[in-house]
């Protein structure tokens, strides 16, 4: 995995990790030097306590001494540790990137290889794709209606196409939707009630709406979705929903 980082922040990080060094090599030699001036005190510990009726003035600043010197070794030593875990967790990469730091991720799952990261959708493409769908198994089932009721061949053929190609749309539609994760449910979809009038202008007046509503959905999302996936989806199904449209206007114009 390739990564950047801001160069002030390298230098930053470069700095604190020479510091880190430079006061555990501190802490190390403060330690080593403590160690031999208490032996040393050590051998002329018997003559100083013979001369003295209280040895606790003498012992006590050298506690008080290696207590300052432990506590600096051990702050250096966390420093230290702090530095290790920022240098393994680098700036702009997720935390669940770092197989070291896996287990604290709170973010997305780090992806398997051979798989794909599901970029967040916009709402907006969200709304557009689960729309559609709905629509376009409307459109399906309304069609389906039209074949077994209108009278006219030409209404019948024109249902017979907007099933096969909203069909054809709605399966590269539920295919897009699943790659880019966005979930919808079209089972519970029924063909609308067209009422007991003439069927045929019934069904051509709501295709003609219905069609104008979509063109337009359409439009826009060929124009300014945020996926460009879905925008490329838009602009190929454009022509088929204007090729309905003017069937059907074309068809209203013999049934009147």
């Amino acid at each position: 995995m390739e990564f950047s980082m801001p160069q002030g922040a390298w230098a930053t990080r470069i700095a604190s990790l020479v510091t880190c060094g430079f006061l555990y090599q501190f802490s190390v030699r403060s330690r080593v030097q403590a160690d031999a001036k208490m032996r040393f005190s050590n051998a002329g510990s018997a003559g100083a306590y013979a001369r003295s009726p209280n040895k606790e003035p003498l012992m006590k600043p050298k506690l008080i001494s290696l207590s300052a010197i432990a506590a600096f070794a051990i702050a250096a030593s966390s420093i230290c540790v702090i530095e290790t875990v920022r240098a393994q967790q680098e700036p702009g990469m997720p935390l669940g990137s770092n197989p070291h730091l896996r287990s604290q991720s709170t973010g997305q799952a780090a992806s398997s290889p051979g798989t794909t990261t599901v970029k967040k959708m916009s709402q907006k493409d969200v709304n557009f794709i689960q729309k559609a769908a709905g629509g376009g198994a409307q459109e399906v089932e309304n069609g389906k209606m039209a074949e077994k009721q209108a009278k006219s061949a030409e209404v019948k053929s024109i249902a017979a196409r907007l099933v096969s190609d909203h069909t054809r749309a709605n399966n590269e539609l539920t295919a897009l939707a699943k790659q880019k994760g966005v979930t919808f449910n079209t089972g519970g979809v029924r063909a609308q009630n067209l009422g007991a009038g003439d069927f045929d202008k019934a069904y051509l007046k709501l295709q003609e709406e219905v069609h104008r509503s979509t063109i337009a959905d359409f439009e826009r999302a060929a124009k300014s979705s945020d996926d460009s996936e879905i925008k490329a989806w838009a602009s190929k199904t454009l022509p088929t929903l204007k090729q309905h449209l003017a069937m059907v206007q074309a068809a209203e114009k013999k049934v009147r």
